[in-house]
């Protein structure tokens, strides 16, 4: 069994990012004159975003995708289990955003013959986590063989592999 999930460099950087979020939020609202009458709300607002986005650090970026070698995937997000695939009945595909070098988005999807078609969001994973779960799925699921690069016009490159009809 393969097991792909969240790393903790990606974890902590998560938690420092809503920790400066919060500080930052705080001295910007603090050069405010009304945020220093009212320091109820100087310190709510702040607290409350950087509460949000501890949040979604902890819960809601933390996935982990478990291939048997039987061809089976498991897709688990928040230590719930989600999703169950037979990857041998599917068809698979990405799409990957990447700005300066880094990903911002990394998508899954993922079709089975007479059921939902499922998109996972891959990218607290990291890209080459998420590129090395990829050619594990390959091994048991079909692919789209073309892969389509473009550049869109904000200079994001976007790599997609979408799913063909059989």
């Amino acid at each position: 069994m393969k097991v792909f999930k969240r790393g903790i460099f990606s974890f902590i950087k998560s938690i420092i990012i809503a920790i400066v979020t919060g500080v930052f939020l705080w001295f910007i609202l603090g050069l405010f004159e009304w945020f220093q009458v009212n320091q109820i709300a100087l310190y709510a607002i702040p607290g409350g975003i950087t509460l949000i986005l501890l949040y979604r650090s902890f819960f809601s970026e933390n996935i982990k995708i478990e291939i048997e070698e039987d061809g089976t995937l498991r897709y688990f997000k928040n230590r719930k289990l989600r999703e169950t695939i037979n990857l041998k009945e599917s068809m698979v595909g990405y799409s990957v955003k990447t700005r300066d070098g880094s990903a911002e988005v990394a998508d899954l999807y993922i079709y089975e013959a007479g059921a939902k078609d499922i998109t996972i969001d891959c990218e607290p994973l990291g890209i080459t986590k998420f590129y090395r779960m990829y050619e594990e799925i390959k091994v048991y699921a079909k692919e789209q063989s073309d892969k389509l690069e473009t550049k869109q016009k904000n200079k994001e490159e976007v790599e997609e592999n979408p799913i063909k009809e059989k």
